[in-house]
């Protein structure tokens, strides 16, 4: 039951389980290797973070990331609405990478 809250309870989780039952598989690393400007992307903040001198400065990149989030979980809403599950794939992928992103700043940060 535990297990199934978690699930629905997380965008990212929830449009996960409803992919896979349509065949699509997000949850693995190499899904985003057909979007390379995803990937550079990720790797520009990865960079800001590692540079990053202070925590006003990681701050500003967790507000920033939080933004992309909003806009992601927006799109990814539209995306299942309008049954459009290959946009709804991609919007997952980059959800994923915005949430590990939250999660590395927050650990800095706190």
């Amino acid at each position: 039951m535990n297990d199934s809250y978690r699930t629905l309870s997380s965008p990212y989780e929830r449009s996960k389980l409803i992919l896979s039952i349509d065949g699509y598989d997000v949850g693995e690393e190499g899904a985003t290797l057909s979007d390379p400007e995803l990937l550079m992307e990720i790797m520009d903040v990865r960079e800001r973070i590692e540079l990053a001198a202070t925590e006003e400065e990681l701050e500003d990149i967790g507000k920033k990331n939080a933004e992309n989030i909003e806009k992601a979980l927006k799109s990814l809403e539209a995306s299942h609405k309008c049954g459009d599950l290959g946009a709804a794939c991609r919007w997952t992928i980059r959800l994923r990478y915005l949430n590990t992103i939250r999660n590395e700043v927050y650990d800095l940060v706190d």
